[in-house]
C-alpha cells in the first residue's frame, strides 16, 4: 500500500498510522491487542502497535517494523518517524 499523505517528524518517537488506512490492508485492532496511552500537547491517545512486513520511502526501506495504531486529525493518515532511517540528509528548495 502506498501512503500519499504523510507527516515525516524528526522528532517523534513513534510511527503512528490512522487505524482507517490500514484497515484497507487488512490490519485492524485484534481482540487481546494490548491499548497503551500516549500522552501530549493535545492530551492523551489510545493505540495498539502491531508489525509490518517493511516501510519504504523511496530507496530507503526497514524491515520488521512496529508501527502504532492510533487515531490522528482527519487530515493526517500516518506520522513517520524518520529516527528509524538512521542518518538522512534533506535537501529541500522554498521559493
Amino acid at each position: 500500500m502506498r501512503i500519499a499523505d504523510i507527516i515525516i517528524d524528526t522528532g517523534s518517537s513513534h510511527t503512528v498510522l490512522s487505524p482507517d488506512v490500514l484497515e484497507e490492508i487488512g490490519v485492524t485492532y485484534e481482540n487481546g491487542d494490548p491499548v497503551y496511552e500516549a500522552y501530549g500537547i493535545g492530551g492523551t491517545m489510545p493505540f495498539c502497535t502491531k508489525m509490518m512486513e517493511y516501510i519504504q520511502i523511496d530507496t530507503l526501506k526497514i524491515e520488521q517494523v512496529e508501527v502504532d495504531v492510533g487515531m490522528l486529525p482527519k487530515s493526517h493518515k500516518g506520522l513517520l518517524w524518520i529516527g528509524r532511517f538512521g542518518d538522512i540528509w534533506f535537501y529541500y528548495r522554498y521559493e
